[in-house]
């Protein structure tokens, strides 16, 4: 469902919904492609020295650029917030890792008799030549494999290298030997064991049978959802997700919905929408506890007044004996039909 969502063009965004980045996943994208930059660099054997601070700032100004034209965000701002020394201590952590090696042309698709490929380098990209598979190694380098993480350790880590691991035989018929995840901001390194040549296959089959029903699912309009408040918290899209707003609602929501410090909020068939001089007061029952918030003239006058049903993110919930207030965050969003 957050596929198709995800590609559903809307009017006002002039296309798709954007993707709503916050400060770790900007540092994220900036910390890989700092190392990017400094394989490429030692790669041409160039022979400047490599500034990591000169380069991370001239990134950081480019993300603001290219991501001006993105209404859910203050471009400027965003890139603004982003830690600098995090970065680039994170930046030399992780180059220790990266091996300064030739890097071969990448191939497009293999044969049984061409099937030797190395892909040494960064952002590596690894595509099935027998499914529509293919995933992107941050670092790729005579047969070792390296992801470097930028967050906390989580248990799907060690299936994503696998799962590169995988892609590594589709195209080269080797297993890769070393599969490592570092991450950055502990400085851990965690070697996941590399699977034998026969589990490697079985893994790739797997995946390659989930492609084909996906493409089948696709095909007659069968979009599961599969809402959990873990994975629809960071979801780009749960504003337009009827399965996500039915799940905060009825049985399916609990009392633990007014105690969250950040919700997402839909007023009822109920709510009654009172005008007053200082804008639009939308009083409610959430739970069958009384609920108000109220919308700013200048954010009433946006919304208009031929609205069917609104749908806002990242409200602030004040609770009290007598009800909840529901406020505005800087990173609340109102979504109208």
């Amino acid at each position: 469902m957050r596929w198709a969502l995800s590609r559903i063009v809307i009017p006002s965004f002039g296309g798709p919904v954007p993707q709503k980045p916050n400060r770790s996943s900007v540092e994220g994208t900036l910390l890989h492609e700092l190392i990017e930059c400094f394989e490429r660099q030692t790669r041409n054997s160039n022979t400047d020295i490599f500034r990591p601070r000169r380069s991370l700032l001239g990134l950081v100004a480019t993300w603001a650029k290219n991501n001006a034209s993105n209404p859910r965000i203050d471009s400027q701002a965003l890139a603004g917030q982003v830690r600098i020394e995090e970065i680039l201590r994170a930046f030399g952590e992780a180059c220790s890792h990266v091996k300064r090696e030739e890097r071969q042309p990448n191939v497009g698709a293999a044969s049984g008799s061409n099937r030797t490929g190395v892909f040494n380098g960064a952002e590596s990209w690894l595509r099935d030549p027998k499914s529509k598979l293919c995933g992107r190694a941050d670092f790729i380098s005579a047969g070792e494999i390296v992801d470097f993480k930028s967050g906390e350790q989580h248990d799907h880590h060690a299936e994503q290298i696998a799962f590169y691991g995988a892609l590594y035989l589709a195209l080269t018929g080797r297993t890769p030997t070393t599969l490592r995840l570092v991450y950055t901001a502990t400085n851990e390194i965690l070697d996941v064991p590399v699977p034998v040549l026969s589990e490697l296959e079985s893994l790739l089959a797997g995946m390659r049978r989930r492609a084909v029903l996906a493409d089948q699912q696709v095909s007659a309009g069968e979009l599961p959802a599969k809402p959990e408040p873990a994975k629809c918290a960071y979801c780009h899209v749960r504003g337009l997700c009827d399965k996500y707003w039915q799940s905060l609602s009825g049985s399916g929501q609990s009392e633990n919905y007014l105690q969250a410090s950040v919700v997402d909020y839909i007023p009822t068939t109920a709510a009654m929408i009172e005008p007053s001089a200082l804008g639009v007061y939308v009083r409610d029952k959430v739970l069958g506890v009384p609920s108000v918030l109220h919308l700013p003239q200048e954010v009433a006058d946006k919304v208009g007044e031929r609205v069917g049903q609104m749908r806002m993110l990242a409200l602030r919930a004040n609770t009290a004996v007598e009800g909840v207030r529901f406020a505005f965050t800087r990173s609340s969003e109102i979504f109208v039909s």
